[in-house]
C-alpha cells in the first residue's frame, strides 16, 4: 500500500520538487553526475516522439525523481503499488533506465536498495529509440 494516501499525492507533486531541491541545497543529499543505467543514445527520433511513445506506454512525468546531470526528460511507469520503470533521457541523447521501488510507496528503500536493469523489457520497449 502506498505510504502516501491517495488524497495527498497531488500536495506531493506540487511539494516534492521544493523539498527535493531544498535537501540538495542544504547538503543533506548530495546527488551529482548520471546514475549508471545507460540503455544507448536516441537516434533518429526527437525528445518530443520519444515522450509521446512513452506516454502512450503508459509512462507518465516522474516529478519525484533527482534530476541527473544533463537530464531534459524523466518518464516512470508504475508496477503495482511498489515498483515503477523509470528512464531518463539526457540532452546528449543517452538513454538511460532501470527498476525500482517507487519513491511514494517505499521511500527509504527507493533510496538505499539496489535497482534492477531490466535490460530485456527496456530493449524490446526502446528498440526503434536506441
Amino acid at each position: 500500500m502506498d505510504m502516501l494516501p491517495k488524497c495527498l499525492h497531488g500536495i506531493a507533486r506540487r511539494v516534492y520538487p521544493h523539498t527535493r531541491d531544498l535537501i540538495l541545497f542544504l547538503g543533506l543529499w548530495k546527488h551529482e553526475g548520471r546514475q549508471p543505467f545507460l540503455m544507448g543514445k536516441l537516434h533518429k527520433y526527437s525528445e518530443e516522439q520519444f515522450k509521446k511513445y512513452l506516454l502512450q506506454q503508459g509512462y507518465e512525468h516522474d516529478y519525484l525523481a533527482w534530476i541527473d546531470e544533463g537530464e531534459v526528460l524523466s518518464m516512470r511507469k508504475r508496477e503495482g503499488k511498489k515498483h515503477q520503470y523509470h528512464i531518463r533521457l539526457h540532452s546528449d541523447k543517452e538513454i538511460r533506465a532501470h527498476y525500482e521501488h517507487a519513491p511514494e510507496a517505499m521511500p527509504i528503500h527507493h533510496l538505499v536498495c539496489t535497482v534492477k536493469l531490466r535490460p530485456k523489457y527496456f530493449k524490446q520497449l526502446l528498440k526503434e529509440f536506441l
